[in-house]
């Protein structure tokens, strides 16, 4: 069952891991959806820089908000899903 967190916990440049332990990126942006209403669960994703040295020939993912187990500001962030199933399912980013 994933843990309760906030959005302050995804902060820039924190490490994002799968379920098995395998490092998939770091932070790079957290985009909240405008058109979530003040009662409704907080909608957001979160964009993931799978990047190279220094960023050159990076890739992206798009990590929705249910999609994490947990996350801290003292640590990473860990998926419900592997690293090879995160690359595979969260490849393009969702229109909000």
């Amino acid at each position: 069952m994933p843990e309760t967190f906030s959005v302050g916990d995804l902060t820039l440049g924190k490490p994002v891991v799968g379920s098995d332990g395998q490092k998939i990126g770091v932070v790079n942006e957290v985009v909240n959806d405008p058109s979530a209403g003040p009662r409704s669960r907080p909608s957001f994703y979160f964009e993931v820089d799978r990047g190279r040295f220094l960023g050159i020939g990076s890739t992206h993912l798009y990590i929705p908000a249910e999609a994490v187990l947990s996350a801290d500001r003292n640590g990473g962030v860990r998926l419900t899903c592997t690293a090879e199933e995160g690359a595979q399912k969260y490849a393009h980013r969702p229109e909000v």
